[in-house]
């Protein structure tokens, strides 16, 4: 069974005043599996929009020791000046890493590049804007020169089809079917209704073999197969109480959670790793010893998805995406802390429902 430790927010102060700096992040355990991740958070100090960059993460263990050094380039998307954001992708790290340090090594924006800690005129081409110039230039191209013999010769080729397609159009006889007068007399009404409840008997049979056929277990978990390599989960058999839902089970992606799936499941944290996933209406209804929700994908949470779980105490989704009322009467203004995307239209009112919770935190 999957598990994880208590997950950590770090606020990172090492370069503030970097044109890209890295403000914070948040460090993911799966203590099964022995692997940790960290999701970061930066903030573009420019006053142009950012297009890429370039960094350096170098890690280190509890006496300040260099485990690892990484670099790593994020591209094709923007920030405006001003703007935080956090890369969809998550950072897999040593599992002895306890801190870690970074460094930025270049930074494309609107008219500078910044690399080595200078500016220089941004006077190259993007690639994104490479394929329109081709394209421009395809069109542009003068058309090919047809000669009159060519033309000649075209005209001829038109009219010999022409004639072709306009003698196959014709039917030069018609066929009636004899055999019909061999049939038996029954009204014709009659056999219209008993081909029809013979193809709804066919139907329906057809439909509740394959629904059933569609519904399987794999371990703890009852899946519902969508297609050949995705499914969703229904059911939850297992005892676990902290929980990490895989993102593939057996063969199949999961990439749905149904609706009572974990109803009223004794479980006190919960993490997704799915890069995308759907968390259906009361997926995760009355589950009231549930403290911790964590996910670094694209996590959609539905309205009422964690209805009812009124004992949250910490919600992690930079990347997620939740619907008014996805926590509805869940978590307490007194002791409930949460991490959303900063691109949240519902507001904490809306989204937490009957609570007294009123703002969403940074």
């Amino acid at each position: 069974m999957s598990s994880f430790s208590m997950l950590e927010k770090v606020r990172y102060t090492g370069t503030p005043s970097d044109v890209v700096a890295l403000k914070e992040y948040i460090v993911f355990v799966n203590e099964q599996t022995d692997t940790k991740y960290i999701v970061c958070k930066f903030v573009n100090n420019l006053n142009q929009r950012l297009y890429g960059m370039r960094f350096e993460i170098s890690q280190y263990d509890e006496s300040d020791a260099l485990l690892e050094k990484n670099t790593l380039s994020y591209d094709k998307f923007s920030a405006r000046g001003g703007e935080r954001f956090v890369p969809s992708a998550k950072l897999a790290v040593n599992p002895r890493c306890k801190n870690i340090s970074y460094k930025l090594l270049y930074a494309a924006f609107d008219k500078v590049q910044w690399e080595n800690g200078s500016f220089s005129d941004n006077d190259y081409q993007f690639e994104r804007y490479v394929h329109d110039e081709k394209k421009l230039a395809r069109n542009d191209e003068k058309p090919k020169q047809v000669s009159k013999k060519d033309e000649k010769q075209n005209r001829k080729e038109e009219k010999k089809q022409k004639e072709k397609d306009e003698l196959n159009s014709k039917t030069p006889f018609t066929v009636r079917d004899e055999t019909r007068k061999n049939r038996s007399g029954l009204p014709t009404a009659y056999r219209v209704l008993s081909v029809l409840i013979v193809l709804a008997l066919v139907c329906v049979t057809a439909v509740l073999f394959r629904r059933a056929s569609d519904r399987f277990t794999v371990g703890d978990y009852d899946l519902i197969r969508y297609s050949d390599d995705t499914a969703g989960i229904y059911g939850y058999d297992g005892d676990a109480k902290e929980l990490v839902i895989p993102a593939k089970i057996g063969d199949y992606t999961i990439t749905r959670i149904e609706t009572n799936a974990f109803k009223g499941a004794k479980i006190t944290a919960v993490g997704f790793e799915s890069e995308t996933l759907t968390i259906d209406r009361n997926a995760f209804v009355d589950c009231r010893k549930l403290e911790t929700v964590a996910a670094a994908g694209k996590v959609i949470v539905t309205a009422y998805a964690f209805n009812g779980c009124s004992n949250v105490t910490q919600i992690f989704m930079p990347h997620g995406t939740v619907n008014a009322n996805g926590f509805y009467r869940s978590g307490s203004v007194k002791k409930t802390t949460y991490y959303f995307d900063k691109m949240l239209t519902n507001s904490a009112e809306e989204i937490f429902g009957e609570t007294n919770i009123k703002d969403l935190l940074d």
